[in-house]
């Protein structure tokens, strides 16, 4: 039987989209719980084009800084998000200018 794919090239779905992903979500949320807890975890996503890799990172956003409950803990998580969109031509250093830069904007939002 066919389902429905909801993603498509260059169009985030909103989280409330999202079916069929527990899994990957859990381990998601698994991740962020071992960081809150001063336990940090690595992770890749990887996939083809048009999968759902930006709408999987837009619903992990929205669940680390609370917006989205989380599926297997009580409490949510209050973590700031710091998103930026990097290419080839950064330097290291504009690298950093522009994870810092947006950390201030992201820190001024919340006072």
């Amino acid at each position: 039987m066919f389902k429905f794919n909801p993603f498509r090239p260059n169009e985030i779905v909103h989280p409330g989209m999202f079916a069929g992903r527990y899994d990957e979500l859990f381990a998601l949320e698994k991740t962020l719980f071992q960081t809150k807890h001063g336990n940090p975890t690595h992770f890749l996503i990887d996939g083809e084009r048009g999968i759902g890799k930006s709408s999987l990172f837009l619903h992990l956003i929205w669940t680390a800084t609370g917006e989205v409950s989380t599926l297997a803990q009580p409490q949510n998580f209050n973590f700031v998000t710091v998103s930026v969109c990097l290419d080839s031509s950064h330097t290291y250093a504009a690298i950093v200018r522009a994870i810092a830069a947006e950390l201030r904007r992201q820190i001024s939002a919340r006072e």
